[in-house]
């Protein structure tokens, strides 16, 4: 976007001064999480439970056992950062009684993962593609009611509309994701 301050001359009629782009952020160092060692010394053998897996950081050398929330960032960090780390939690299936919903890391090496609990990863790509297609019908089918709103300008409706699209196509993805993981 090109922004015209006073006239975009040089105060006095002269040649309009250039103006180069915004340097893009500088990418900040990577930064292990305070949990990840712990996490990986938890993780020698699979959890069935976060909480499980609290109890097993407990007994690590600090002896404090991280919340829930504590430990659900740390798993979401690894896996974002899993190149740095080497390894990753890969998402687990819901539902307490699934027989197939187990914590375990899995080494990454390079554009592969090694593992042995192949049925459980499956088991974990089954159930986030299943919360993610349900979540995005429902906020489809809230923007569709956000759309009739009289407050809205035509542009928002606009907007709007071509986010309800964006959402049925997240939707149908995931459908098409879980049909891949279920055959």
């Amino acid at each position: 976007m090109l922004t015209v301050i006073n006239g975009g001359g040089g105060g006095k009629g002269g040649k309009p001064k250039s103006q180069s782009p915004p340097e893009p952020p500088k990418e900040e160092p990577f930064r292990k999480h305070h949990l990840a060692d712990d996490l990986w010394q938890a993780l020698a053998k699979p959890a069935t439970s976060i909480d499980e897996l609290r109890e097993r950081i407990g007994k690590t050398k600090r002896g404090r056992k991280p919340s829930r929330n504590q430990l659900g960032a740390c798993m979401y960090h690894i896996r974002e950062h899993a190149d740095n780390y080497g390894w990753a939690v890969p998402i687990v299936a819901k539902g307490r009684s699934n027989e197939l919903r187990l914590y375990f890391r899995v080494l990454v090496e390079g554009d592969f993962i090694v593992t042995e609990y192949y049925e459980e990863l499956r088991a974990g790509i089954k159930s986030a593609a299943a919360t993610m297609g349900t979540m995005a019908g429902h906020t489809a089918v809230c923007l569709e009611l956000a759309i009739g709103a009289k407050d809205l300008t035509r542009t928002q409706k606009q907007r709007l509309k071509a986010m309800e699209g964006t959402l049925r196509g997240l939707e149908a993805m995931a459908e098409e994701l879980l049909k891949e993981f279920t055959a």
